[in-house]
């Protein structure tokens, strides 16, 4: 990407704060030091990072949709909304493959071994006070990622779970909520008087990379901890949902 040239006038004592900070941080030059701060809290204002969860061998994100693989229409849903750092955590080689020749701007975190939905995520860097997208590899929907981003900042919580919702709970976990907090998940009940459901897109926070455990774990046990501790708010998507079989 090239650069473009600018004049910019700011008063006398923030140009002293950002020399100083520029001096600290040893970035260089002023026009480097204001780029890369710049960049920051853009970064902190939106969601410039996701990571999606390619699964294990024989995974759904190859399927085809309208004639391209279910994760041509992920890569190409982040890209509408502004994300330009993708990650693919993937235990198929099919997958890695796939992207290594398709899409070499997507970084792939292979996996020999496949580590949980929690586990995949260890190797995501990422700052801890910057919020991230992490997204099934098998879901397709149009959800608006910046109002979710709004939801989940008013929230003021560590992670916020998209939700659609079922009328076929018996096949999905249910969510229960209390105000914007979910509190509580049943594991596809035969009935229930919530409708709502995991759509398998979250947002989260750096911080909460901290709470994976060593080895093979499930976000499904780290978001059930969160809502014991009202940690995990919930964001009602109305929208177009599917998952890919």
């Amino acid at each position: 990407m090239g650069k473009k040239r600018i004049s910019l006038t700011l008063d006398e004592d923030l140009v002293a704060t950002l020399d100083r900070r520029i001096e600290e941080a040893g970035i260089g030059n002023r026009s480097r030091g204001v780029e890369t701060f710049l960049t920051d809290y853009l970064r902190r204002q939106g969601i410039g990072t996701a990571v999606i969860l390619g699964g294990r061998q024989d995974s759904s994100c190859l399927v085809e949709v309208d004639g391209e693989p279910a994760i041509a229409h992920t890569l190409a849903f982040l890209a509408a909304a502004g994300i330009d750092e993708v990650a693919v955590a993937t235990a198929d080689p099919a997958v890695r493959d796939h992207l290594e020749a398709e899409a070499p701007d997507v970084t792939v975190l292979y996996e020999t071994e496949a580590m949980g939905t929690a586990g995949s995520l260890d190797r995501v860097d990422v700052a801890a006070d910057e919020t991230f997208l992490v997204m099934n590899g098998d879901v397709l929907c149009e959800l608006d990622v910046a109002d979710m981003a709004r939801t989940h900042r008013d929230a003021d919580a560590l992670a916020t779970m998209a939700l659609t919702t079922s009328k076929e709970t018996s096949d999905y976990g249910v969510v229960q909520m209390k105000g914007n907090r979910i509190i509580g998940f049943t594991e596809k009940p035969d009935v229930s008087e919530s409708h709502l459901i995991n759509a398998g897109v979250y947002l989260l926070e750096g911080a909460f990379l901290k709470r994976i455990p060593e080895g093979r774990s499930q976000l499904s046990d780290l978001f059930e901890q969160l809502a014991e501790e009202g940690e995990i708010a919930g964001y009602v998507y109305e929208g177009e949902w599917r998952e890919v079989a």
